[in-house]
């Protein structure tokens, strides 16, 4: 951050996309998101290809750096049928892209799966965070107003 043309901080951290409340907008950035995601997953490529890293090792990775990314922000994502497939289909592309398996390979995403001794997890990840966050809402640690707002009580 610039003051006066004089540096006050520096930060690394991920961008906060939130353009407003529309679902559209919310669409929008879970579409950025699925970019990052991926694009840090192709920034990892070398692990990916390394044969002395075993599969399990290569699953870990995927979930700490790749779907932490992803994750970023989702306690406010409004979740259309679309969304859920799109989540779905990055799962499934990063699990492909740890394998090193083309989509011209023809696999199955199920032999996918039971090759890496996965199951579908990321969607779910999506469900618990947002109702973490309505549990701090809910109890009153996210602030009053947001209490409020989810109570829609008026004085």
């Amino acid at each position: 951050m610039f003051t006066k043309h004089k540096l006050v901080s520096k930060t690394d951290s991920l961008p906060t996309l939130h353009h407003g409340t529309k679902t559209a907008q919310r669409s929008k950035d879970i579409k950025i998101r699925a970019a990052l995601a991926r694009q840090k997953a192709t920034e990892l490529t070398n692990i990916w290809k390394d044969r002395n890293i075993n599969k399990v090792l290569k699953v870990r990775v995927m979930k700490q750096m790749v779907w932490a990314v992803f994750l970023h922000g989702a306690e406010g994502w409004t979740i259309k049928k679309s969304d859920k497939n799109r989540i779905e289909a990055l799962e499934m592309w990063c699990w492909r892209n740890v394998l090193g398996v083309s989509w011209r390979e023809h696999r199955t995403n199920k032999s996918i799966l039971e090759e890496l001794d996965v199951e579908r997890e990321l969607m779910a990840k999506v469900v618990k965070l947002k109702l973490q966050y309505f549990g701090h809402v809910a109890r009153g640690s996210a602030g009053q107003l947001a209490l409020t707002v989810l109570e829609g009580s008026m004085e």
